[in-house]
């Protein structure tokens, strides 16, 4: 799988959260692109390609959005109801937070994410989340954006899959 076309946006308020995501996929050995943005507007400025993102090659549309839930300017469902409201409306968000709350869920995949996942509690934990994420999106679905709205060939997974 040629992982060096895709590219993931993180919207994470948290500088210790960015720094396990980071190592997490460090560890991961995916030479994948991301960003990191710290709050709900800068990660719409990176959508739209404002300001200090203005530059397409160096800050390539993502091909999928870890949306915290939580974070300043505008929270999770704010950033996601804009997404989906935009030229941009395809493009596919996991809601990557802290909170599980039912109705939280609930109203998320009301407003149109693609997935709510739980942020893990351990390293270990995260790093078997973000490969999951990755292998689901990247190996067995079709993303209809990425990489500056240009689709992706079929591609294939490097994970194989065990059999008894």
């Amino acid at each position: 799988m040629d992982t060096t076309k895709h590219m993931y946006l993180i919207a994470e308020d948290d500088a210790d959260t960015q720094a396990l995501v980071e190592r997490a996929f460090e560890q991961l050995g995916l030479a994948i692109s991301r960003h990191f943005t710290s709050d709900g507007q800068e990660t719409i400025d990176y959508l739209v390609g404002h300001g200090q993102y203005r530059d397409r090659d160096e800050f390539p549309l993502p091909c999928l959005v870890l949306l915290d839930f939580n974070m300043p300017r505008a929270d999770g469902f704010e950033v996601l109801d804009w997404v989906r409201q935009s030229e941009f409306k395809d493009l596919v968000i996991v809601m990557f937070s802290g909170t599980s709350r039912p109705q939280d869920v609930k109203e998320a995949y009301r407003r149109g994410v693609n997935s709510f996942v739980e942020k893990p509690v351990s390293f270990h934990e995260l790093v078997q989340t973000l490969m999951t994420i990755h292998h689901y999106w990247f190996g067995c679905s079709r993303l209809p954006i990425c990489g500056n709205e240009v689709p992706l060939a079929k591609r294939e997974s490097r994970y194989k899959t065990v059999t008894a």
